[in-house]
């Protein structure tokens, strides 16, 4: 975690951010895919309209893992479902190098690639950026999500070398151990957004002392906006008048 040195400013999360966001899935999934299209079609004796109906069922998995991703960081946190996501999600890119004349087997990879690739899109990303910035909080995301235009810049640049060099089977392969690599960069730092750094949390006393009350976390989301977790769910103060008598029982609570 970033605590001591200079990995304590915590704009190594964004630097981590824009790292991860190279290799995010529509860098690799379109731009850097599209370099691939003519070595398969060639060695695999596919057309390219039936690689591109392939993608699709892949897009169609993705549209339904991709809620399901959010709602898993909601619920378990970023330590816990975003480095397993991550490495199944370069596991599946390495996979596409056993891409076989069959067009069954390539849906079923591209499906896999759909589900697991939610893991790499700007959710995670996004979140971990918003719960450690509040004042620059749009600064950090536009610097965080400029690593797409970068990604988009190098990363099919880095495939046509790779085919040139070595193939294309090879080639995703080493476009796989590029997603561990750059994305992996940004872990420790990303997931510990999970704790805002030099800051008393919420119904802690002076002494930093946790009051054991039915409410396990407050989260700041927004410049005022405050969201009580239970453990069943969220439930938003509506009405402002609770949540000026819910700061009257707790003296200690931050403003953020």
């Amino acid at each position: 975690m970033l605590k001591t040195g200079i990995f304590a400013n915590r704009w190594w999360i964004v630097v981590g951010a824009l790292l991860g966001l190279a290799v995010n899935t529509g860098v690799i999934e379109v731009f850097t895919f599209s370099v691939f299209l003519k070595p398969i079609s060639q060695d695999l004796g596919f057309q390219r309209e039936t690689i591109a109906l392939a993608g699709v069922f892949g897009s169609l998995c993705a549209t339904v893992a991709t809620p399901l991703f959010g709602k898993g960081i909601d619920h378990f946190g970023l330590r816990i479902v975003f480095l397993p996501m991550v490495c199944l999600y370069a596991l599946a890119t390495a996979m596409l190098s056993l891409l076989s004349p069959s067009f069954a087997i390539m849906v079923a990879f591209f499906c896999f690639r759909g589900i697991v690739g939610s893991g790499q899109s700007p959710i995670a990303y996004s979140k971990a950026i918003a719960a450690w910035f509040d004042k620059d909080r749009g600064l950090a995301l536009g610097i965080a999500i400029a690593g797409v235009g970068i990604g988009v810049a190098i990363m099919p640049l880095i495939a046509t070398h790779l085919i040139a060099a070595y193939g294309w089977r090879p080639a995703f392969v080493g476009l796989g151990g590029a997603i561990i690599l750059r994305a992996g960069v940004s872990f420790r730092a990303r997931t510990s957004a999970t704790q805002r750094p030099h800051r008393r949390r919420p119904f802690d006393d002076a002494g930093g002392h946790r009051h054991r009350s039915g409410l396990s976390q407050l989260a700041f989301l927004g410049d005022d906006d405050r969201v009580l977790h239970r453990r069943g769910g969220d439930q938003r103060h509506a009405d402002p008048r609770g949540a000026a008598l819910e700061r009257s029982r707790h003296p200690g609570l931050c403003r953020g």
